[in-house]
Protein backbone atom coordinates (compact mmCIF):
# COMPACT_ATOMS: atom_id res chain seq x y z
CA UNK A 1 0.00 0.00 0.00
CA UNK A 2 1.54 3.20 -0.77
CA UNK A 3 1.74 5.88 1.60
CA UNK A 4 1.12 9.46 1.17
CA UNK A 5 2.96 11.28 3.69
CA UNK A 6 1.81 14.98 3.15
CA UNK A 7 -1.86 13.56 3.12
CA UNK A 8 -1.32 11.58 6.42
CA UNK A 9 0.32 14.79 8.16
CA UNK A 10 -2.50 16.94 6.61
CA UNK A 11 -5.38 14.13 8.22
CA UNK A 12 -3.24 14.42 11.65
CA UNK A 13 -3.74 17.94 11.70
CA UNK A 14 -7.13 17.80 10.90
CA UNK A 15 -7.92 15.56 14.06
CA UNK A 16 -6.12 17.82 16.15
CA UNK A 17 -7.69 20.83 15.73
CA UNK A 18 -11.19 18.69 15.65
CA UNK A 19 -10.54 17.61 19.22
CA UNK A 20 -8.87 20.76 20.17
CA UNK A 21 -12.07 22.37 19.16
CA UNK A 22 -14.49 19.64 21.02
CA UNK A 23 -12.32 20.20 23.80
CA UNK A 24 -12.63 24.10 24.01
CA UNK A 25 -16.34 23.55 23.31
CA UNK A 26 -17.01 20.90 27.06
CA UNK A 27 -14.60 23.48 28.67
CA UNK A 28 -16.57 26.53 27.48
CA UNK A 29 -19.79 24.57 28.73
CA UNK A 30 -18.26 23.92 31.70
CA UNK A 31 -17.41 27.29 32.49
CA UNK A 32 -21.07 28.34 31.30
CA UNK A 33 -22.60 25.68 33.63
CA UNK A 34 -20.09 26.82 36.97
CA UNK A 35 -21.49 30.06 36.08
CA UNK A 36 -24.83 29.58 36.19
CA UNK A 37 -24.54 27.50 39.72
CA UNK A 38 -22.84 30.41 41.47
CA UNK A 39 -25.05 33.35 40.47
CA UNK A 40 -27.86 30.58 40.82
CA UNK A 41 -29.52 31.15 37.93
CA UNK A 42 -31.85 28.72 35.47
CA UNK A 43 -30.75 27.78 31.88
CA UNK A 44 -31.67 26.02 29.35
CA UNK A 45 -29.68 22.69 28.83
CA UNK A 46 -29.88 21.04 25.06
CA UNK A 47 -28.78 16.95 25.00
CA UNK A 48 -29.45 16.40 21.08
CA UNK A 49 -27.65 13.37 20.69
CA UNK A 50 -30.80 12.11 22.73
CA UNK A 51 -33.44 14.01 20.63
CA UNK A 52 -34.83 15.29 23.73
CA UNK A 53 -36.22 18.76 24.58
CA UNK A 54 -34.70 21.49 26.14
CA UNK A 55 -34.44 20.48 30.34
CA UNK A 56 -34.94 24.42 32.08
CA UNK A 57 -33.43 23.66 35.51
CA UNK A 58 -31.25 25.81 38.04
CA UNK A 59 -27.84 23.57 37.82
CA UNK A 60 -26.72 23.22 41.67
CA UNK A 61 -23.57 20.65 41.19
CA UNK A 62 -21.58 18.74 38.59
CA UNK A 63 -18.47 16.53 38.22
CA UNK A 64 -17.17 15.33 35.59
CA UNK A 65 -19.72 12.32 34.81
CA UNK A 66 -23.10 14.17 36.34
CA UNK A 67 -25.02 17.52 36.50
CA UNK A 68 -27.14 18.04 39.46
CA UNK A 69 -29.71 20.33 38.95
CA UNK A 70 -33.29 21.78 40.28
CA UNK A 71 -36.48 21.09 38.07
CA UNK A 72 -39.31 23.93 38.09
CA UNK A 73 -42.56 23.52 36.46
CA UNK A 74 -45.08 26.05 36.13
CA UNK A 75 -42.37 28.46 37.49
CA UNK A 76 -42.95 26.09 40.88
CA UNK A 77 -40.15 23.87 42.79
CA UNK A 78 -40.16 20.30 40.99
CA UNK A 79 -37.47 18.46 43.10
CA UNK A 80 -34.10 17.43 40.97
CA UNK A 81 -32.65 15.87 37.95
CA UNK A 82 -29.07 14.14 37.54
CA UNK A 83 -27.93 14.04 34.46
CA UNK A 84 -25.07 12.42 31.85
CA UNK A 85 -22.48 14.84 31.26
CA UNK A 86 -21.53 13.69 28.17
CA UNK A 87 -25.06 13.90 26.79
CA UNK A 88 -25.27 18.28 27.25
CA UNK A 89 -24.73 19.56 24.37
CA UNK A 90 -24.95 22.77 25.02
CA UNK A 91 -26.63 25.48 27.91
CA UNK A 92 -28.99 28.49 26.78
CA UNK A 93 -28.69 31.27 29.30
CA UNK A 94 -29.95 33.96 27.82
CA UNK A 95 -32.85 36.09 27.34
CA UNK A 96 -35.41 33.58 28.15
CA UNK A 97 -33.80 32.43 30.98
CA UNK A 98 -33.14 35.67 32.28
CA UNK A 99 -37.22 36.19 31.82
CA UNK A 100 -37.52 33.40 33.59
CA UNK A 101 -35.76 33.90 36.52
CA UNK A 102 -37.49 37.66 36.99
CA UNK A 103 -40.64 35.75 37.15
CA UNK A 104 -39.37 33.21 39.63
CA UNK A 105 -38.38 36.03 42.25
CA UNK A 106 -40.89 37.93 41.91
CA UNK A 107 -44.18 35.71 41.83
CA UNK A 108 -42.59 32.69 44.03
CA UNK A 109 -39.91 34.64 45.59
CA UNK A 110 -37.58 31.72 44.62
CA UNK A 111 -34.89 30.98 46.91
CA UNK A 112 -31.49 28.93 45.41
CA UNK A 113 -32.28 25.23 46.58
CA UNK A 114 -30.04 23.93 49.25
CA UNK A 115 -27.94 21.03 47.06
CA UNK A 116 -29.12 17.59 48.59
CA UNK A 117 -26.06 15.59 49.29
CA UNK A 118 -26.12 13.32 47.11
CA UNK A 119 -22.93 11.59 45.36
CA UNK A 120 -22.17 12.20 41.79
CA UNK A 121 -19.57 9.72 41.22
CA UNK A 122 -21.61 8.08 38.72
CA UNK A 123 -25.27 6.51 38.41
CA UNK A 124 -24.13 3.33 40.78
CA UNK A 125 -23.48 5.61 43.49
CA UNK A 126 -25.67 8.23 43.71
CA UNK A 127 -28.73 5.19 43.31
CA UNK A 128 -27.32 3.54 45.84
CA UNK A 129 -26.92 6.98 48.44
CA UNK A 130 -30.89 7.73 47.01
CA UNK A 131 -31.81 3.96 48.12
CA UNK A 132 -30.10 4.24 51.88
CA UNK A 133 -32.94 7.93 51.98
CA UNK A 134 -35.48 5.90 50.82
CA UNK A 135 -36.24 7.97 47.56
CA UNK A 136 -38.65 7.77 44.77
CA UNK A 137 -37.14 8.07 41.99
CA UNK A 138 -38.26 8.27 38.00
CA UNK A 139 -35.37 6.58 35.77
CA UNK A 140 -35.33 7.45 32.11
CA UNK A 141 -32.93 5.61 29.74
CA UNK A 142 -32.15 5.92 26.24
CA UNK A 143 -34.34 3.57 24.47
CA UNK A 144 -37.62 5.19 26.12
CA UNK A 145 -37.36 3.57 29.18
CA UNK A 146 -39.12 5.22 32.25
CA UNK A 147 -39.19 3.75 35.55
CA UNK A 148 -41.32 5.26 38.76
CA UNK A 149 -40.94 3.92 41.52
CA UNK A 150 -38.72 2.49 44.94
CA UNK A 151 -35.17 1.21 44.15
CA UNK A 152 -35.07 -2.43 44.91
CA UNK A 153 -31.63 -3.18 44.16
CA UNK A 154 -28.58 -1.39 42.72
CA UNK A 155 -26.36 -4.09 41.44
CA UNK A 156 -23.12 -4.10 39.51
CA UNK A 157 -24.22 -3.33 36.20
CA UNK A 158 -28.20 -3.18 36.26
CA UNK A 159 -30.80 -1.73 38.51
CA UNK A 160 -33.77 -3.21 39.89
CA UNK A 161 -37.36 -0.83 40.76
CA UNK A 162 -40.43 -1.85 41.90
CA UNK A 163 -42.54 0.63 39.07
CA UNK A 164 -45.87 2.07 40.56
CA UNK A 165 -48.59 1.44 37.32
CA UNK A 166 -50.87 4.11 35.61
CA UNK A 167 -53.40 2.37 37.99
CA UNK A 168 -51.27 3.71 41.45
CA UNK A 169 -50.37 -0.32 41.90
CA UNK A 170 -46.98 -1.50 43.04
CA UNK A 171 -45.63 -4.35 40.53
CA UNK A 172 -45.24 -7.61 42.16
CA UNK A 173 -41.76 -7.95 40.62
CA UNK A 174 -39.32 -5.09 40.03
CA UNK A 175 -38.26 -4.33 36.48
CA UNK A 176 -34.65 -4.20 35.74
CA UNK A 177 -32.30 -1.59 33.41
CA UNK A 178 -28.80 -1.53 32.92
CA UNK A 179 -26.48 1.32 34.53
CA UNK A 180 -24.81 1.88 31.29
CA UNK A 181 -28.60 2.71 29.72
CA UNK A 182 -29.84 5.35 32.25
CA UNK A 183 -29.68 8.90 30.88
CA UNK A 184 -31.42 10.58 33.77
CA UNK A 185 -32.70 10.28 37.45
CA UNK A 186 -35.19 12.80 39.22
CA UNK A 187 -36.46 12.68 42.78
CA UNK A 188 -37.23 14.99 45.57
CA UNK A 189 -40.38 16.13 43.90
CA UNK A 190 -43.77 16.93 44.62
CA UNK A 191 -45.84 14.46 42.25
CA UNK A 192 -43.32 11.71 42.74
CA UNK A 193 -43.42 11.60 46.51
CA UNK A 194 -47.30 12.12 46.36
CA UNK A 195 -47.56 9.36 44.09
CA UNK A 196 -45.13 7.15 45.82
CA UNK A 197 -47.57 7.88 49.37
CA UNK A 198 -50.55 6.53 47.93
CA UNK A 199 -49.68 3.82 45.46
CA UNK A 200 -51.07 0.95 46.38
CA UNK A 201 -49.07 -2.71 47.80
CA UNK A 202 -48.74 -4.99 45.15
CA UNK A 203 -50.93 -8.55 45.72
CA UNK A 204 -49.36 -10.57 47.95
CA UNK A 205 -49.53 -14.58 48.37
CA UNK A 206 -51.11 -16.36 51.59
CA UNK A 207 -46.90 -17.54 52.14
CA UNK A 208 -46.52 -14.12 52.54
CA UNK A 209 -49.16 -12.98 54.13
CA UNK A 210 -48.23 -15.06 56.76
CA UNK A 211 -51.46 -17.44 56.76
CA UNK A 212 -51.14 -21.71 57.43
CA UNK A 213 -52.10 -23.50 54.18
CA UNK A 214 -55.25 -25.45 54.52
CA UNK A 215 -55.14 -29.35 55.75
CA UNK A 216 -55.02 -31.55 53.19
CA UNK A 217 -58.31 -33.19 52.46
CA UNK A 218 -58.96 -36.67 54.69
CA UNK A 219 -60.95 -39.49 53.97
CA UNK A 220 -63.69 -39.27 56.08
CA UNK A 221 -65.55 -42.29 54.53
CA UNK A 222 -65.72 -45.74 57.12
CA UNK A 223 -63.22 -48.35 56.30
CA UNK A 224 -64.06 -51.29 54.07
CA UNK A 225 -64.90 -54.37 56.78
CA UNK A 226 -63.19 -57.82 55.77
CA UNK A 227 -64.46 -60.75 56.21
CA UNK A 228 -62.16 -63.69 57.45
CA UNK A 229 -62.13 -67.21 55.84
CA UNK A 230 -64.74 -68.89 59.20
CA UNK A 231 -67.26 -66.21 58.40
CA UNK A 232 -67.24 -66.55 54.95
CA UNK A 233 -68.00 -70.04 55.53
CA UNK A 234 -70.70 -69.66 57.75
CA UNK A 235 -72.44 -67.43 55.25
CA UNK A 236 -71.88 -70.03 52.62
CA UNK A 237 -73.73 -72.43 54.75
CA UNK A 238 -77.09 -70.16 55.60
CA UNK A 239 -77.27 -69.32 51.82
CA UNK A 240 -76.79 -72.91 50.98
CA UNK A 241 -79.67 -74.00 53.58
CA UNK A 242 -82.01 -71.31 52.55
CA UNK A 243 -81.52 -72.20 48.74
CA UNK A 244 -80.94 -76.44 48.63
CA UNK A 245 -81.17 -76.69 44.99
CA UNK A 246 -78.35 -73.70 44.04
CA UNK A 247 -75.12 -75.05 43.26
CA UNK A 248 -72.15 -73.65 44.49
CA UNK A 249 -70.06 -72.63 41.67
CA UNK A 250 -66.74 -74.44 43.71
CA UNK A 251 -69.13 -76.78 45.50
CA UNK A 252 -70.32 -80.39 43.85
CA UNK A 253 -74.23 -80.80 43.64
CA UNK A 254 -76.46 -81.08 46.43
CA UNK A 255 -77.76 -84.47 47.07
CA UNK A 256 -81.73 -84.76 47.96
CA UNK A 257 -82.65 -88.26 49.45
CA UNK A 258 -86.27 -89.63 48.76
CA UNK A 259 -88.51 -89.92 50.94
CA UNK A 260 -89.49 -93.17 52.71
CA UNK A 261 -93.10 -95.29 52.87
CA UNK A 262 -95.37 -93.67 55.06
CA UNK A 263 -96.62 -95.42 58.27
CA UNK A 264 -99.48 -97.70 57.95
CA UNK A 265 -102.60 -96.65 59.99
CA UNK A 266 -103.93 -99.16 62.42
CA UNK A 267 -107.32 -100.41 62.94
Amino acid sequence: MRSFPEKDALWEKAERQKRTVCLMKKENLHARIEESIARGRPVALLRKKLDAPPLYCVPLAQSDALLLAALYTDFLPGGFVVVRQRDITGARSGARAEFHARILEREVAWPTPDTPSVPLDGFSALLSGLQARHEPVIIEGKSDDYLLGGIEKVGKNKLSVRRIGMDGRIDGQASRIDLADITSVSFGGRYLRLVARHASPPPSTGKERGEKEAPPIQNTAPPTQKTSASEAGVAKQKNAARNPGTVHPKAGPTVRRKPGPKPKARG
